[in-house]
């Protein structure tokens, strides 16, 4: 079976489509354990949510509202 045609396995593709952004902000945040960047594609303003831990710890503790109000 072969992939369809919109799955990009490759860094290069990845990386083509990633240069067809236009409305979106593109930038790498990270590198993968091969040193391959790791990209994050942002769309509008970042929402505060008031966290006060992280999921696990939220969930743990439960309150899931600790990790979004």
């Amino acid at each position: 079976m072969e992939r369809p045609d919109y799955w990009k396995t490759r860094l290069s593709e990845v990386e083509e489509i990633l240069g067809t952004v236009k409305k979106g902000n593109v930038r790498s945040v990270a590198k993968s354990p091969g040193g391959r960047d790791v990209y994050l594609v942002e769309y509008g303003d970042k929402q505060d949510f008031n966290r006060t831990a992280n999921y696990s710890s939220a969930c743990g503790a439960g309150h899931p509202r600790f990790y979004a109000d």
